[in-house]
């Protein structure tokens, strides 16, 4: 979702200030004495084919990261009917395991569409994913509901992380930007559609049937960018998995170091906002599961908007507020006590929450000192930084256990985005000093 994203988005700021500033045959053309990737002559911004790409890569969105966002549902039914026996941290641990997955696999499959294995990733994650939720529709216990939603899921949607992010530059250039966040609004789509189709169907046709139903829904979707998707210019060589090396520079440590604290963090409301309200007696449980999906609706700005102002203020000077606008919005859920409060907390939780995913990417380009080692650093950052999903929400949920209260579970969640703010201050500082007008 991420990776090609940033790398692309920076190289078009970079061919922008070459043309403007350099002939062709410029050194500034060149990497630490290579040349770079130049972009094909038949890049257009446009036209039918390449807004089909956009149209395909929507429903990778919203059949990976979108499924993800969804999860919440799950939880709160987990926890009152299937796998009621289970604690609320041993549940959330199947979300949190399919999370991580979308990530680890994703960037472990970087270099199979290196090597020219696209349409197999893309079939064997559309697979996986209807596969995985159809085995779900027959679990009666909590080990297969991992297998079944943790990890098959979770290996199909990284498996659908690559296509995501790698088809769109090859067809935009100008308009790069803008058709990046309408394909990656597919995400908050399906955070807000699988929700709302889950709880509407479960009390007419059951559980098995309705997970079923969700099933055929991302079966019927993925022929799309099966059809429609085609790679326009091949990888000119492979890349390496990780750059140890990286972490010798502080801005970069303390980069990654923070967003593993805000990835942590980033899926505890998501996860238990639902059962919060029904739990406090906030509002009734018809309009309880719709909670989730309103925070997902406003995710759909914050993963576009940002990005926008991001380029003219540079994604660490934007990143950092935002993420601390989000601790804050933490700690003020412990505050919510009637329905308008709550409906307003997701609204404004899910848009901030959305620059967690989106800026990053961005973030990790602009640290890194040349595009030669871009894809292997965004690649070694979110590698260790996606083991936050995966430990996240459980302790969150253990807390919740242990307390039977909410209010450590938010605390947990405000503290922790609020030291990610801190870290990633610490990281713009660290690389640019205390000159505040300077774009990083």
């Amino acid at each position: 979702m991420l990776i090609d994203n940033g790398i692309e988005l920076v190289e078009q700021r970079q061919e922008a200030n070459q043309s403007s500033s350099s002939p062709p045959e410029d050194k500034s053309a060149h990497t630490n004495g290579q040349p770079a990737t130049p972009q094909p002559a038949t890049t257009q911004d446009g036209g039918l084919f390449a807004w089909l790409q956009v149209f395909g890569v929507f429903f990778c969105w919203f059949n990976s990261w979108g499924l993800t966002n969804a999860f919440g549902v799950f939880q709160t039914y987990y926890q009152d009917n299937l796998l009621h026996s289970s604690t609320p941290s041993q549940i959330s641990w199947i979300g949190s395991f399919q999370s991580f997955l979308l990530i680890a696999v994703g960037v472990l499959s970087g270099p199979a569409y290196d090597a020219g294995f696209f349409k197999p990733l893309l079939w064997c994650g559309s697979f996986l994913v209807v596969f995985g939720y159809f085995m779900t529709s027959l679990c009666k216990e909590y080990w297969q509901v991992m297998l079944a939603q943790g990890l098959v899921i979770g290996v199909g949607t990284g498996c659908l992380f690559v296509p995501s992010v790698s088809i769109l530059p090859q067809y935009f250039v100008k308009r790069r930007a803008l058709a990046n966040g309408i394909a990656a609004s597919g995400s908050s789509f399906g955070g807000v559609i699988y929700p709302i189709i889950v709880h509407r169907l479960i009390p007419r046709i059951g559980f098995g049937w309705t997970v079923r139903v969700v099933a055929f829904i991302a079966l019927a979707t993925q022929a799309v960018p099966i059809l429609v998707l085609k790679v326009k210019v091949q990888a000119p060589k492979r890349r390496l998995l990780f750059d140890v090396k990286a972490f010798k520079e502080p801005p970069f440590f303390l980069f990654t170091l923070a967003l593993f604290l805000a990835l942590m963090a980033l899926y505890i409301p998501t996860f238990y906002v639902q059962s919060f309200a029904l739990t406090k007696g906030l509002t009734s449980p018809e309009l309880a599961a719709y909670i989730l999906p309103i925070l997902n609706s406003a995710g759909v700005v914050g993963r576009v908007l940002p990005n926008f102002f991001a380029d003219k203020t540079g994604p660490l000077n934007l990143l950092t507020p935002c993420i601390a606008a989000t601790a804050i919005l933490a700690f003020a859920w412990i505050s919510v006590t009637n329905e308008g409060g709550l409906i307003a907390f997701a609204l404004v939780y899910g848009f901030f929450s959305g620059t967690i995913l989106s800026l990053p990417p961005v973030a990790v380009v602009s640290l890194c000192p040349n595009l030669g080692v871009v894809a292997t650093r965004l690649g070694t950052s979110f590698a260790l930084a996606s083991l936050g999903l995966l430990i996240g929400t459980p302790i969150s949920g253990a807390i919740l256990s242990d307390t039977q209260q909410f209010t450590g579970l938010q605390a947990f969640a405000g503290a922790i985005l609020l030291a990610s703010a801190g870290l990633l201050l610490v990281a713009r500082l660290s690389r640019t000093g205390f000159v505040f007008s300077v774009k990083a």
